[in-house]
């Protein structure tokens, strides 16, 4: 079956010469909105009108966090080679953090920030920081950011003293007219138009450069268009010019010409590999590629090659050793030689390992998902090599996991697999920090929900189970594994457990806890618990403990743990440090932990009374989008109001949030508040205990989480008539769409009978309505079914499964009846019935069920048996009374044989 006819060839961006305007702002934010982006990138594009922003375009992959700022030091990374899809130029102007520094890009090296108020001098956000990309990785720090002075839009031009109170026109760069939204080359005697997107690239430029034009270059008029670059031409005033130099010099720079897997350059490859052929340090997209295989005096190929270039090696076809040369094109043609690389493709050799690879075709797709999937449920195991390629945890043990790996591996959200990236299976370490705690339980429950999803070595260490699938069971054994309900998972312990399941002596947490929270002081008449937790298990502690600095102890002997205790007024108020030891035998042993708590007297001659609010979102704060408030009302001048703060579960701190001023014209008497919008580092649950003078007033509770991104969503599935269908009979028509999806088209990749290969892949109208034909349609239908956007296949939306049998023929002429009081059922009252006539013994009448909308099954009705004296021949029939359980809206879809009838609908009422 192939219904998936419909398809478009790819629409090509019009590029058309201006005769007189410069090249439109519309079209740059077209191209870079369509343009394929490394992941691992960011870039932004200002939209600047009338001289203010009008908007920021950004696409990235993370936010910046934990950000510093650069000492007085020289900084230097390794260089990469240029991979395919990254920005190999230096963004200059870019702000970037590396190695958790922040630095700017400038033309030659790195520019150190030195500290905050350099940063903010320069009006600069952290939201603008973003990833470097190779070039600027390579760069070396070459200097510090300065302090603006007042007269400098740019840091760079500050540095190079280049600043001046006026403006004056900057031969040689592109700049925006921000009244015409049009990019312009400022040329020594004017304006020059940039016509088209081909043109811009011709020259290499890239928009991050492209500066909002000063009032002197305003006041320039248009004089010319720039000319599609002629590769002899280095300079674009030169080629206006007529200046440039004969071709035979246009290769004066060196040129690495290179075949790259990754961003590391190679010499060999094995079939099935994918590799990038590059041409480093030329600045043309374009080569004529000449090559040679295995000394053949004819060439295997001779033709102009785009650059760079993707090729993923066939086994059983490419194997051998490949000498190429690359020339420069000029107009066309060949022109000067810009080097030569010798390549080999060796073959995939009997035992080696393609990990992904489950069906040995020398790639890793969706179909090997597929098959490993199936190897999963026991439907078609695998064997041999195939089952060795498929294990990509290193476990060694095929199932769900790997299928899922696989497919995020072919969908580019993983580089590499958790078998060869230098990870180590950390059982329930989800958000693999190293330990197993709260948060782990949290993002798995994420990850079931569909909000946030994990991948690589973390999906391995979330199925604690061992299901090979990751279930909200997962989420729950890891809470109770991070509570120390449990010392062990159902796939076994974890390489590094929790502090709490080890029965050795060290190390422990030591602390004080009030209302169920851990603490560092509390105010006389109020309750405590000493704990002694984490790998201690032991009932018993020595306690010595020392207050307010005496040299003799105040208590030194066995304490059980854990023991709760009411502070007493008037006498205990102090500074306690207190020494927790194992006991053994009766004795004092090794030290597990210290902890110095303070009891404070009860400040009832500080209190006045004050009372405090605290608004939240109804609990729910966005981070860098919400706000919190705390408000202290009815106190006098110096109450405090404070806070123990705990964020999943881990005490942070005492927090002062405010204090109530003397009065003024800007204070309200008595009062004082404090509000702050959460940053995305401050994303967890958070528990606070409050005071107002150190006196306890309550506890609120509220959560962070990070900004929730739109995303495409929809699900996929088949309708016949007007409802959902998972299986149909050659010959009827089928209805295929996405619910929920808002787009016209999606990207669907479809596998017949298991297929290793596809039978379909590629864009796909939704809805589609499609008829069946027998004798070809027949088979079991895996969809796979993505997002289509920006021209380009996006994220998985679901998959969708669907039989074409075929028909079985009635010797007879059947038809069948439906009685169903009009349309309505009263439950436990009337009854249906089915009645197939005007057939032959063993035709079959089978009714496909659905209730509000959803699937309930596909049932037997009745089938008509052998001619006796008890049975009319050729009939059967069937008869029911609908219950409670039963009352909705009733649609189904009547066979005979397998072969469609029709539908009706009825409802069942109370």
């Amino acid at each position: 079956m192939n219904p998936y006819v419909y398809s478009k060839g790819p629409k090509r961006l019009k590029e058309e010469a201006a005769s007189t305007a410069g090249f439109n702002l519309g079209e740059i934010i077209k191209s870079v909105l369509t343009s394929k982006v490394n992941t691992a990138l960011a870039f932004s594009l200002v939209v600047v009108a009338a001289g203010s922003a009008l908007g920021l375009f950004s696409i990235a992959n993370s936010e910046a966090t934990d950000l510093s700022f650069s000492p007085v030091k020289h900084f230097s990374a390794q260089s990469q080679p240029k991979v395919l899809g990254e920005s190999i130029s230096p963004r200059a102007g870019q702000l970037v953090l590396i190695n958790s520094t922040v630095f700017l890009v400038g033309e030659t090296g790195l520019y150190g920030v030195p500290n905050l108020a350099v940063f903010n001098s320069w009006g600069w956000h952290f939201s603008q920081v973003a990833a470097p990309n190779s070039a600027e990785a390579a760069l070396r720090q070459v200097w510090i950011v300065p302090m603006r002075n007042p007269i400098c839009n740019s840091p760079i031009d500050q540095i190079k003293g280049a600043c001046s109170s006026s403006s004056a026109p900057r031969v040689g760069q592109t700049i925006i007219i921000s009244s015409q939204a049009t990019v312009f080359l400022v040329g020594d005697r004017g304006l020059y138009g940039i016509p088209s997107l081909a043109v811009f690239n011709s020259w290499g430029w890239s928009f991050d450069k492209v500066l909002t034009a000063n009032s002197a270059e305003e006041a320039l008029p248009q004089v010319g268009l720039v000319p599609m670059r002629n590769p002899i031409c280095r300079n674009v005033l030169d080629q206006i010019a007529n200046l440039c130099l004969p071709s035979s010099t246009s290769t004066s720079s060196p040129v690495s010409v290179g075949f790259y897997k990754g961003p590391f350059q190679i010499s060999s490859a094995t079939c099935g590999e994918q590799i990038t052929f590059l041409a480093n340090g030329y600045s043309g997209s374009q080569v004529w590629l000449t090559q040679y295989k295995n000394n053949s005096a004819i060439p295997n190929y001779d033709q102009i090659d785009n650059l760079p270039d993707v090729y993923t090696l066939v086994c059983n076809k490419d194997e051998g050793n490949y000498v190429n040369y690359a020339y420069a094109v000029v107009n066309g043609h060949k022109d000067a030689l810009l080097g030569t690389a010798v390549f080999t493709v060796a073959p995939l050799s009997t035992g080696s390992i393609l990990l992904g690879d489950a069906n040995l075709d020398g790639q890793v797709t969706i179909a090997d998902s597929l098959k490993i999937q199936l190897h999963a449920d026991g439907t078609t195991l695998l064997t041999g090599q195939a089952l060795a390629n498929s294990d990509v945890t290193g476990e060694g043990t095929v199932n769900g996991i790997d299928a899922i790996l696989v497919a995020n591996y072919y969908g580019g959200m993983i580089t590499q697999f958790p078998k060869t990236d230098g990870s180590t299976l950390l059982l329930g370490d989800a958000n693999r920090n190293g330990t197993v705690n709260i948060g782990d339980s949290v993002v798995i429950g994420n990850h079931v929900a569909g909000t946030a999803k994990i991948t690589g070595r973390a999906l391995d260490n979330a199925d604690v189970d061992g299901d090979g699938k990751i279930t909200n069971n997962d989420a729950t054994l890891v809470a109770n594994f991070a509570g120390c309900a449990i010392t062990t998972f159902p796939r076994g312990t974890p390489l590094v457990a929790l502090s709490c399941l080890n029965a050795t002596s060290t190390p422990a947490t030591i602390g004080f806890y009030k209302a169920g929270m851990q603490a560092t002081s509390a105010v006389c008449g109020e309750q405590i618990t000493f704990v002694v937790g984490g790998s201690y298990t032991g009932s018993q502690v020595w306690l010595t403990q020392y207050k307010n600095n005496n040299t003799t102890p105040n208590y030194d002997k066995i304490d059980y743990v854990p023991d709760t205790y009411t502070l007493v007024c008037n006498k205990d108020e102090g500074t306690y440090t207190n020494y927790a030891y194992t006991v053994v035998n009766g004795q004092k042993g090794v030290l597990l932990g210290s902890v110095v708590f303070n009891v404070l007297a009860s400040n009832a001659g500080l209190f006045s009374g004050a009372t405090y609010s605290f608004s939240h979102n109804n609990g729910n704060l966005v981070a860098g989008q919400t706000t919190w408030t705390y408000a202290l009302q009815g106190g006098n001048a110096g109450d405090v109001l404070a806070v123990d703060a705990y964020k999943n579960g881990s005490y942070v701190g005492k927090l002062t949030v405010c204090t109530v001023q003397p009065a003024s014209p800007f204070v309200p008497v008595g009062s004082c508040m404090a509000s702050g919008t959460a940053p995305t580092s401050d994303i967890g649950s958070w528990y606070e205990t409050v005071y107002i003078n150190n006196v306890y007033k309550g506890t609120v509770s509220f959560s962070v989480s990070a900004p929730v991104a739109s995303a495409p969503s929809g699900t996929p599935a088949f309708y016949v008539g007007y409802s959902r269908a998972v299986s149909a009979s050659c010959g009827t028509a089928a209805t295929f769409k996405v619910d929920g999806y808002s787009g016209s088209q999606v990207w669907l990749v479809q596998y017949k009978n298991n297929a290793s290969s596809t039978n379909f892949n590629g864009i796909y109208k939704v809805p589609d309505t499609y008829t069946f034909v027998c004798n070809k349609d027949e088979g079991f239908y895996a969809n796979y079914v993505y997002d289509y956007s920006n021209g380009q296949k996006g994220a998985l939306l679901g998959t969708a499964y669907f039989t074409v049998s075929a028909p079985v023929q009635s010797q007879g002429s059947t038809g069948y009846t439906f009685s169903h009081n009009g349309g309505t059922i009263v439950a436990g009252r009337d009854a249906w019935t089915y009645t197939l006539f005007g057939g032959q013994p063993g035709d079959k009448l089978e009714a496909e069920a659905y209730k509000n909308g959803s699937y309930v099954g596909k049932f037997t009705v009745c089938v008509v048996p052998a001619a006796t004296t008890s049975y009319v021949t050729g009939s059967c029939q069937a008869s029911a009374t609908p219950q409670a359980g039963d009352i909705g809206n009733w649609s189904e879809n009547v066979y005979i044989n397998g072969v469609w009838k029709g539908m009706l609908s009825f409802s069942v009422s109370a």
